[in-house]
């Protein structure tokens, strides 16, 4: 027997290097479509232009998961939206995938901002 909760969560932060970095998430647990990753997140991050989204789609899908047996994301850019879509096998590995990607995007953030 399994229990299951759902949560969303929204938060905004400046980031001048293009991005207006308003990032909302909804985390729904249940069976992905190949039934091996039933824990997953969405992050939507608003860039200011389609360029920027593209960009960071670009830099971001670059470093895959390293237990890619257990985890999995998958990055597009949609207009000025970058989407990321995480799945892994149990809440745990879900919030240490949603963490390290989320630092990522804040590197990735600031660079834009320095050098874009």
């Amino acid at each position: 027997m399994s229990s299951s909760s759902s949560s969303s969560s929204s938060a905004s932060a400046g980031a001048s290097a293009g991005a207006s970095a308003g990032a909302s998430a909804g985390a729904s647990p249940g069976a992905g479509a190949d039934g091996a990753f039933p824990c997953r997140l969405e992050l939507r991050v608003l860039f200011l232009t389609p360029e920027h989204a593209g960009l960071a789609a670009a830099v971001l899908g670059v470093d895959e998961e390293l237990q890619r047996e257990r985890a999995r994301r998958a990055l597009r850019a949609e207009g000025r939206e970058l989407v990321a879509e995480l799945a892994a096998a149990d809440a745990r590995l879900l919030r240490i995938t949603a963490s390290s990607f989320l630092d990522m995007l804040g590197a990735q953030l600031r660079a834009m901002r320095d050098f874009a």
